[in-house]
């Protein structure tokens, strides 16, 4: 008895395939003539859909005259003035002293975001009296200075500042 599989002929199968022809998947492309300048892929994007020299990619643009949040808020706490009656009397106040109020009202009754909101404003703007001068500089700070300058020839070998 013989044996049929040992004697197979092993050109005719599919797996021998000639892998010249076609590159594997995910592997680089191969540059021919048909397709030279022609390839698209991951940051790749066609030559069609790509920006020409000197075109835009948002040719309409900003609108003229468009406003930012900051020159929107500015212009409207600044706007015109607001009558407001304390205990009777009638009072005139800009919009962004109402909202202070408003708020430190707020804070008055127990809310705590309205409390946080004004203590963050009054850190941002309020100096303390507390704040150390910049132009101080410690016994030590100043030793360490004049040796660093005596050392550079900036200062001269005697002499102390």
């Amino acid at each position: 008895m013989s044996n049929d599989h040992d004697s197979a002929d092993t050109s005719q199968t599919p797996h021998s395939a000639d892998t010249s022809q076609t590159p594997p998947t995910g592997g680089p492309a191969v540059a021919t003539a048909s397709n030279q300048g022609k390839r698209a892929g991951y940051k790749r994007p066609p030559k069609a859909t790509q920006f020409k020299p000197g075109q835009s990619g948002n040719p309409s643009g900003r609108r003229r005259g468009s406003r930012n949040l900051r020159t929107d808020l500015v212009e409207i706490l600044n706007g015109e003035v607001v009558a407001v009656s304390e205990d009777g009397h009638e009072r005139t106040l800009s919009r962004q002293e109402v909202v202070l109020l408003t708020l430190f009202d707020k804070a008055k009754q127990g809310n705590v975001s309205a409390s946080m909101a004004l203590l963050n404003m009054a850190a941002k703007f309020v100096e303390t009296a507390e704040a150390p001068v910049p132009n101080e500089l410690s016994a030590d700070d100043q030793k360490i200075l004049d040796n660093f300058l005596r050392a550079t020839g900036a200062l001269p070998q005697g002499g102390a500042s």
